[in-house]
């Protein structure tokens, strides 16, 4: 019960097709759990070394239908701009369930994903999702 488990764990990726892989750590909040609900919880990491290259694909592929018209290299562009600014970003995910020990059911599952894409200039933007999905009676 006091230990935490690691993982490589499939997510679909969010810019386009295909999956990337994050590292997973999984514990039992002894805190919270009892004798009638078990706590699960997660968290998990996905550096910009693996989701740049997706970022990158989603952004050239937005601003060549964007800029369709323009004689402008796209991808030279981006490639200029990252790496003058170190672009970079990160995932991280933290999820929490209480599963009903004696029925075994998932009684609620709450889920914060957020992402977030950096410079070096300090510059900052953060998209936090939350998902909470309740069992039914």
């Amino acid at each position: 019960m006091d230990e935490e488990y690691t993982i490589e764990e499939p997510f679909t990726n969010i810019f386009s097709e295909g999956q990337i892989n994050g590292e997973t750590h999984f514990w039992v909040d002894t805190e919270y759990s009892d004798s009638t609900y078990l706590v699960l919880r997660t968290y998990t990491n996905i550096d910009s070394e693996k989701l740049m290259p997706m970022l990158r694909d989603a952004t050239i592929a937005v601003l060549k239908s964007a800029m369709a018209n323009q004689e402008v290299d796209v991808e030279q562009a981006f490639e200029e701009q990252a790496a003058a600014t170190h672009l970079g970003a990160e995932l991280e995910q933290y999820s929490t369930t209480m599963i009903h020990l004696s029925s075994g059911w998932p009684i609620m599952w709450v889920c914060d994903r957020t992402l977030t894409i950096y410079d070096d200039n300090g510059k900052e933007l953060s998209s936090t999702h939350r998902e909470v999905n309740l069992a039914e009676d």
